[in-house]
């Protein structure tokens, strides 16, 4: 039986005329675990919100959304509510409570269930999402993932049939990413829950999932098993971008042999145990040692022994950090949700007040910059691009406190990033990842020195994320410094120069980043996973790797 069908649907949010879904025929079956994805601005989110009677976006339907064999339109509220789960993309936007326990134990006051029950269901969820310990902690002081947990758990605690999800580890880090991805899936294979879950990151749940519906323009282009799918993206050339790293490689080494395996690999495992019997040379597209700042040259950033603590009696959230960047260098930082990475990228932007150590800018402590001085040259983009938003339309908001010189340069941007359709739209009325590309192309106008981006990759797709490294080396060839903070390794490899990572409050030692990606087990590529056991080097892209 279909839990869900979608019969010619079509959607036009309010206010615009060129529909954002369009003719839609699809059913997903009881019990299937269901991939969406496609490119930033395909429909994606608007189709899951669609979904869910209570975030039904204000616009214009057509065609009709059953749920088991009834009109969705005429569910009853109550019902809806706890059949039909949503995790959304932003977490705070779902965090409501003040504390763990009081958010856990929302959506069970507000279904009116009995005490003796809400206990017993938050007592075992809290232990199955490791909760426990964090009852009466502050939701506020959560990280990203973490917040992300409590809210699946929250939405799980209603015992919903139907669980959508919409890039619900775009804020994890990768070993959290895998825990959250498995925990779906024993909720699936033990619970019998439908999951639709939309993704950009691919390669871990490719694996996991039974069917694949892929969007592009409003439209379902194709709906299959993940083996199909893979097939299907490299067969239409123009989707073969959108291909993981591991089966795109399989791909396209195969193709010039006329070799296919019947089954094509997805997993690490899956690619080792193919890439074993080839003969391969990993040749750099690009010398490292080129890439460095010449060691003369005086550093634009550096942090001297950074300590910081939110609370006056709490414990250190960063102990003793220093670094340096030069200009023009590219530097990513990484580490596990509620590592600090955030709160060191808010120091150095001067957006929370040092209280031990200092950081120099050319040489100046930062502090005796004043407001102006601080913001002509250091611009900061937060993981919640929704906070930088203060107007209504996404044109305005491009403009707004732009100097006449600086508006000058936003034609450039808006065409460079694609907004020129979506000018007209409310900023909140965007998909996650055309919302970065507002705040990065009013960052870009003002020409800063120094970019720090926390999780600048999050919520775009295999191509955006392709234009975006592009758009940021050539910033960086400028002679900008950029400082990010990213959970997504594909990403950092082919952006930043050197990393390091974030832990018990320290900064590690900075390495060239394929150093960093070979000497790691889990914040590494698909592809280093790979080569890090049949070659001496490992590849930043498929592109080095070259069979004999």
């Amino acid at each position: 039986m279909a839990i869900l069908s979608l019969k010619d649907f079509s959607f036009t949010y309010a206010l615009e005329e060129k529909p954002v879904l369009k003719h839609i025929n699809w059913q997903v079956a009881e019990g299937d675990f269901v991939l969406l994805c496609g490119p930033t601005a395909s429909g994606k989110s608007t189709l899951l919100k669609n979904l869910k009677k209570q975030l039904q976006p204000a616009g214009k339907i057509e065609g009709q959304i059953l749920y088991a064999g009834q009109p969705l339109a005429i569910l009853p509220d109550g019902k809806a509510a706890q059949e039909i789960g949503f995790v959304q993309q932003n977490p705070e936007a779902q965090i409501l409570m003040e504390d763990v326990k009081q958010e856990l134990a929302f959506g069970l006051e507000n279904a009116c269930q009995p005490l003796a029950q809400m206990h017993r269901r938050i007592g075992e969820l809290s232990n199955f999402f490791g909760l426990q310990d964090k009852m009466q902690q502050k939701t506020q002081h959560l990280s990203g993932g973490q917040k992300q947990l409590v809210n699946l758990a929250s939405v799980l605690l209603l015992q919903p049939k139907l669980l959508l999800l919409d890039e619900p580890t775009a804020q994890l880090d990768p070993i959290a990413a895998k825990d959250f991805l498995q925990i779906l899936k024993q909720v699936h294979e033990e619970l019998g829950i439908t999951i639709i879950i939309s993704e950009h990151r691919w390669d871990d749940i490719l694996p996991l999932v039974q069917k694949v519906a892929f969007l592009t323009d409003g439209c379902l282009q194709s709906f299959a098993s993940a083996q199909n799918f893979s097939r299907f993206l490299h067969d239409h050339g123009q989707f073969a971008t959108y291909l993981p790293a591991i089966p795109n490689l399989y791909f396209s080494r195969e193709k010039e042999r006329n070799n296919a395996l019947e089954v094509v690999p997805f997993t690490p495992v899956e690619g080792y145990l193919w890439g074993k019997k080839k003969n391969w040379q990993i040749v750099p597209l690009a010398d490292e040692t080129e890439q460095k700042a010449a060691p003369t040259e005086k550093s634009l950033l550096v942090a001297k022994e950074i300590s910081f603590r939110y609370e006056k009696n709490g414990q250190d959230i960063l102990r003793n950090c220093s670094m340096a960047l030069k200009a023009g260098e590219i530097g990513v930082i990484m580490g596990g949700n509620g590592a600090g990475k955030s709160t060191l990228l808010k120091l150095l932007a001067g957006l929370l007040p040092l209280q031990n150590g200092a950081v120099m800018w050319w040489g100046r402590n930062i502090r005796s910059l004043n407001k102006e001085e601080r913001i002509t040259a250091i611009a900061y983009m937060g993981q919640n691009p929704m906070q930088h938003f203060v107007c209504d339309t996404v044109e305005k908001e491009l403009s707004y406190g732009l100097t006449e010189q600086e508006k000058q340069y936003l034609p450039h941007w808006i065409s460079r990033f694609g907004l020129q359709d979506i000018l007209q739209r409310h900023p909140y009325d965007i998909s996650g990842g055309q919302q970065q590309k507002v705040v990065l192309a009013y960052l870009l106008c003002r020409r800063p020195q120094l970019l720090l981006l926390d999780e600048p990759g999050k919520a775009l797709d295999p191509v955006a994320k392709k234009e975006l490294i592009s758009i940021l080396k050539e910033v960086a060839q400028k002679g900008t410094a950029i400082l990010l903070t990213s959970h997504d390794c594909e990403f950092a490899s082919l952006l930043a120069q050197k990393a390091t990572m974030l832990f018990d409050g320290c900064l590690t030692e900075w390495q060239p980043m394929r150093y960093f990606l070979r000497d790691n087990y889990f914040y590494t590529t698909a592809l280093a996973k790979i080569f890090t056991r049949i070659s001496q080097e490992v590849p930043l892209c498929i592109e080095e790797a070259k069979l004999l």
